[in-house]
């Protein structure tokens, strides 16, 4: 047996040691598959020179370039580094790595490929926060074009800033791209900006590259040059933007895309016209705001809607309107309160086939001033407007409202002929929509504003046969330039709700009332439904409210015909009257001093619900000299206010008629005609202050009989009066 045999040429070895080292060999075999494809992390020194290829640039030395190698360039060991790729035309890596601050460039003087292909689901490019990543055609002459190649569920995170650029004399269509879902993140604070002599889709343009790519929240696309990230398809999209993210362009030449693009924030600032020609159908989404900061653009695209603020701060926006009249619309569908602004001056203005839709609840605050010649849509929310930032709809312009969505403000509404004109206004949660019908027109196209105004009017003088006028709200309606007399006729028929405290609408009885500033006159009743009232023929414009001739019926829930106030020695008396009450609580009497806040006097008790007249008087006996200011506060039940209009009362400085006896005197002074507040001092023949005292009513007795006999000086200050009296302390 062998086992038990020597070799006639060498040592006995027993069995067992041939069993252990056979199965080391095997297990060595087994390994050397593992051993030979694992990962070698390689770090870029740029030792000997920028050649990508030189095995000594790397540490450790890369002699034989494997396709899981993990190249690291950290900035640590190299702030800035330039590298030129100069392999034959593709070459395999595991991982690129980009970290500490580093300023890295990429050249390639010719077509090239990096095809990254690390595990699966595992990151194959990553550039850290801090870093830049440039790169750059090398090529004198023809195509310099690097693709770095992402294989199929290989990841890229771009945390740094990203250029890519030509060379000086060539242009490159350098390329990132990736037929997986997602797999190329630019994340927060990372930057993109294709540069000088870029050209060509950064992500490639194909079916198979749909949705590969994603800008986070806080990242940035600047498109300076080359075409557009989201590729040349407008039924899908290569790159997505959330809604946070940016994307600024500021070319100078090619265009933006818009029709089938979603947008995070987009922001063109380029210093030239840029018009959209070719009319497209597909949507555009706008997930934040438009900002126009340079550049006059003008929209083709069949609809924009737009989720955040549009703010045009320099340049200018328009809408294209051609001879094919496409139709055009701008949708605001944010869901927290939205302005159209900015700080440039240019004009707004949305031709006759542009619709200006709003359907947000929180509403939109215009804070530049607009014009619609087309369709303006108020699905839901309010457009707030000001007298200097109005919404003026032209001649062709319609508009349509309801409660949930009406104007909050002046509204602008231009004719040049006959007809009616609709203005959905309101305040708050009220919507209360005016209608004005223009029967004999100016002849020119008049501007007619409209705005309802909450609260009791200020001009509180009843003319004609009129008794109230709605203490809720009124309207103002102007007209500019003010038609020529006889140049227009018209009626104006005002809405009204539960709050407006209408009774009976139908009683002739209820009316509509015009003030130009000088009185309420009475416009008459001359149709009524249950929620409007229209009124007879009118040729002026002004302020226009909800009235009635009797005192007893419609509208309000406490009529106040009257507020007064009189000086007398006294006091100030102040007399109001109702014509009726309806749930009156109580009134308080407020006064104001100087630049003083007003302060509660009294409180006076309403007298509920009553049809007739009431009247009410207080007497202020303490008033302080100089113009003092009294208002009502009337207070319903249900602890609804109102305050009524401010009276100005003038009091008059008190003068002194000081009498005092006896004198002489053994020991009492006697003081009459004083004021109420004051002071009183009393002097020796030398100067020196003896007795000193306060003035609360208009007489007084003082003790004198401390002092010794002899000849005494008084001295009474009140306000700007000072009065000097001698007397004698007489012996007993």
């Amino acid at each position: 047996m062998l086992a038990h045999c020597a070799h006639t040429t060498g040592a006995y070895i027993p069995a067992s040691s041939l069993i252990r080292r056979s199965a080391a060999l095997l297990l060595l075999l087994l390994l050397l598959p593992v051993i030979g494809f694992s990962q070698v992390t390689y770090l870029w020194r740029g030792s000997t020179s920028t050649s990508w290829s030189a095995a000594a640039n790397w540490e450790p030395n890369r002699t034989i370039p494997a396709a899981t190698d993990i190249l690291v360039f950290d900035g640590t060991v190299t702030p800035t580094a330039t590298i030129e790729l100069d392999y034959t035309t593709t070459q395999t890596v595991g991982q690129l790595r980009f970290s500490n601050g580093i300023r890295a460039t990429l050249g390639t003087n010719s077509d090239r490929e990096l095809l990254v292909n690390n595990s699966p689901n595992a990151v194959g490019v990553i550039t850290e926060s801090g870093t830049t990543l440039a790169i750059v055609g090398t090529q004198a002459s023809g195509s310099g074009d690097l693709i770095i190649r992402l294989a199929t569920n290989v990841l890229a995170r771009f945390a740094g800033r990203l250029e890519l650029r030509g060379s000086a004399t060539a242009s490159s269509a350098h390329q990132i791209i990736s037929t997986t879902v997602g797999a190329i993140e630019f994340l927060s604070g990372s930057y993109v900006q294709p540069g000088s002599k870029f050209t060509g889709f950064l992500f490639n343009s194909g079916t198979a590259n749909k949705n590969s790519v994603i800008f986070r929240n806080g990242a940035t696309y600047e498109q300076a040059t080359g075409s557009t990230p989201f590729g040349s398809n407008t039924t899908f999209q290569i790159a997505n933007f959330e809604p946070n993210s940016l994307f600024l362009y500021t070319a100078t030449g090619n265009t933006i895309g818009l029709s089938g693009r979603t947008y995070g924030k987009l922001e063109i600032n380029t210093n030239r016209t840029l018009t959209l020609s070719t009319y497209a159908t597909n949507p555009c989404l706008i997930q934040s705001d438009l900002v126009i900061t340079a550049g006059q653009v003008t929209v083709n695209t069949s609809s924009v809607e737009l989720r955040g603020n549009l703010l045009i701060n320099g340049g200018g926006l328009a809408f294209n309107q051609d001879a094919n009249n496409y139709p055009l619309s701008l949708k605001l569908t944010g869901s927290t309160p939205q302005r159209i602004g900015g700080t440039a001056s240019s004009s707004l203005t949305f031709p006759s086939n542009t619709t200006l839709a709003i359907d947000n609840t929180a509403g939109v605050t215009l804070e530049r001033p607009i014009t619609a010649h087309g369709p303006v849509t108020l699905t839901q929310g309010n457009i707030t407007t000001t007298s200097t930032n109005r919404l003026t709809l032209g001649s062709t312009a319609t508009i349509s409202g309801s409660a949930t969505g009406f104007v909050q403000g002046p509204l602008v509404r231009q004719s040049a002929a006959a007809g009616t004109l609709v203005f959905p206004i309101g305040k708050g949660s009220n919507y209360r929509p005016i209608t004005l019908t223009v029967t004999t027109a100016p002849g020119v196209t008049t501007s007619y504003t409209a705005e309802q105004r909450e609260g009791r009017p200020t001009d509180q003088n009843m003319l004609d046969d009129l008794r109230r006028v709605s203490s809720i709200r009124s309207y103002s309606l102007l007209a500019s330039p003010a038609p020529a007399a006889g140049t227009f006729a018209g009626n104006i028929a005002l809405s009204f709700g539960a709050d407006d405290k209408v009774g009976d609408p139908s009683l002739p009885t209820f009316v509509v009332a015009q003030s130009s500033g000088a009185g309420w006159s009475n416009l008459g009743h001359s149709t009524n439904s249950s929620s409007t009232l229209t009124s007879n023929s009118f040729t002026s414009f002004g302020d226009f409210a909800l009235a009635s001739t009797e005192q007893n019926q419609n509208p309000l829930p406490v009529s106040l015909i009257r507020f007064t106030g009189s000086y007398q020695p006294t006091g100030v008396t102040l007399r109001w009257a109702t014509a009726s009450e309806k749930h009156n609580a109580y009134f308080e009497v407020e006064r104001k001093v100087a630049d003083k806040p007003f302060q509660t006097l009294v409180r006076i008790a309403g007298n509920g619900t009553s049809s007739t007249l009431t009247t009410y008087s207080h007497l202020d006996a303490s008033p302080v000299a100089g113009t003092l200011y009294y208002r009502l506060r009337q207070v319903d039940m249900d602890g609804t206010s109102t305050y009524s209009a401010v009276v100005a009362v003038v009091v008059p400085e008190q003068t002194l008629q000081l009498t005092l006896y006896p004198n002489p005197t053994t020991s009492q002074l006697h003081l009459t005609g004083l004021g109420n507040d004051g002071r009183y001092r009393i002097f020796n023949e030398q100067g020196t202050l003896l007795v000193t005292g306060l003035l609360s009513t208009t007489t007084l007795t003082i003790d004198v009989a401390s002092l010794r006999p002899g000849l005494y000086r008084l001295e009474v200050q009140h306000g700007k009066h000072r009065v000097l009296r001698s007397f004698v302390r007489s012996c007993e």
